[in-house]
């Protein structure tokens, strides 16, 4: 019976050590991660404010720590390599999407930036063109309420929801309109599908609300072209690559600390080869998206911002 106590209490003050080492080490990297957010932030800015935010050759993980360094800085990670691994791949998401949280408060409070996803779209700010769309009278509603929020909107009635697509992917015009959910069919993957072929950008959504279908239309752009507001920003939508249930984990803990709603996803074919892609939709405060998206970035989760709105 003593010799039970003993490893019992043995195994009490083992447990109670560990939790102190780690609860030690969590101090530590905070800290670290606490200093480097406001070195990002102000880095940041000052691109931003240079207008070399958007440029292709800048990757926005040069704003961000080197993770793997920092966690294996005590060295204890060598000891039991399998276990640390798998320990750390969840320490270390929450670790940088606190950064990554901390980063965007300074850049709003110290820098005076407004932080929005759409600060990660390089699109040329121009205001209103054609919008391309079939004639019917629920698109024309559609039409109607973009109208609403972008000023110098013009119709052009063209004969299929592809032509449109084909149109704006041309340039022959500016926009187009797409139903992409409704109440009855729930999400509508052709029109996604047809989002991806053409490679546009979702600008803008809005909701139809009828006596038996409610549908939700998208405003569609190419190459960023129908990005106005840099500021007012609630939803996402990304592509993702690559995906597996690690990149997945970590995609959610990421999600989860910056209180955004993930809302429908859509695996679409992709046209050059035969994988396919998966389109996922994230809603919240503007600041814990673009928070978000730098958090995508220093996790190295493969992913194309395709809407911001």
């Amino acid at each position: 019976m003593k010799i039970k106590d003993e490893y019992i209490r043995l195994a009490a003050e083992n447990i109670a050590e560990y939790f102190k080492k780690e609860a030690s080490l969590g101090e530590r990297q905070r800290a670290n991660f606490a200093e480097l957010a406001a070195y990002a932030a102000q880095r940041a800015a000052r691109d931003v404010r240079n207008r070399e935010f958007f440029s292709s050759e800048m990757q926005i993980t040069s704003y961000l720590p080197e993770v793997d360094t920092f966690f294996a800085a005590d060295g204890a990670i060598d000891e039991n390599r399998p276990f640390v691994d798998a320990k750390l791949a969840l320490s270390e998401a929450v670790f940088v999407a606190d950064f990554c949280i901390k980063t965007t408060e300074l850049l709003k409070t110290t820098a005076r930036l407004k932080p929005s996803p759409l600060l990660f779209v390089s699109g040329d700010g121009r205001k209103g063109g054609k919008v391309a769309f079939t004639d019917s009278l629920v698109l024309r509603k559609a039409f109607s309420e973009f109208s609403k929020v972008t000023q110098g909107l013009t119709a052009t009635f063209v004969s299929s929801f592809t032509e449109a697509c084909e149109d704006t992917a041309a340039g022959i015009s500016d926009y187009c309109i797409l139903p992409i959910e409704n109440s009855r069919e729930g999400i509508l993957t052709g029109m996604y599908s047809l989002i991806e072929k053409h490679e546009l950008f979702i600008c803008g959504v809005c909701e139809s609300v009828g006596e038996e279908l409610t549908t939700k239309f998208a405003l569609l752009c190419a190459n960023g072209y129908g990005i106005i507001e840099k500021t007012k920003c609630r939803s996402i939508t990304l592509r993702l690559f690559g995906g597996n249930s690690f990149s997945a984990s970590r995609l959610y803990i990421g999600a989860d600390m910056m209180q955004l709603e993930k809302g429908s996803s859509v695996s679409v074919p992709l046209g050059y080869t035969d994988g396919y892609a998966e389109l996922c939709n994230f809603t919240g405060s503007g600041d814990m998206l673009f928070a978000f998206l730098l958090y995508l970035g220093a996790m190295r989760i493969g992913y194309t911002l395709v809407g911001a709105y």
